[in-house]
């Protein structure tokens, strides 16, 4: 995988990693909730996350107020850097309920 970015070379980008978590939006700086890893050839699709999706210590169900962040990763890994595309939701508290949100990744991180 070339590591070009979305906007220049499309067709070589479908081999960048795309990460999608969840975090506590009353934590902020702390790991994801529950997380998924993805590539842009995977786009667009659905996906479900919830505790099964657990990668620390904490789950959905231990916060109350959370966000959902898409990151396509030009160097693969799942901390944003400059050149990467990003979206974060809103804040919204999902009361131990299915919630449905959808991310359109455009911000380019600078």
């Amino acid at each position: 995988c070339r590591p070009y970015p979305l906007s220049q070379r499309p067709g070589e980008s479908n081999c960048l990693r795309v990460f999608v978590g969840v975090r506590s939006a009353e934590r902020e700086g702390m790991p994801p909730l529950a997380a998924v890893g993805l590539s842009v050839a995977d786009l667009p699709t659905t996906i479900s996350l919830d505790n099964s999706s657990q990668v620390g210590p904490f789950n959905i169900s231990s916060a109350d107020l959370v966000r959902v962040s898409a990151l396509v990763s030009l160097n693969g890994t799942a901390n944003p850097s400059r050149g990467d595309y990003r979206v974060v939701s809103d804040d919204f508290a999902h009361n131990g309920q299915h919630a449905i949100v959808t991310l359109t990744i455009s911000d380019e991180v600078e």
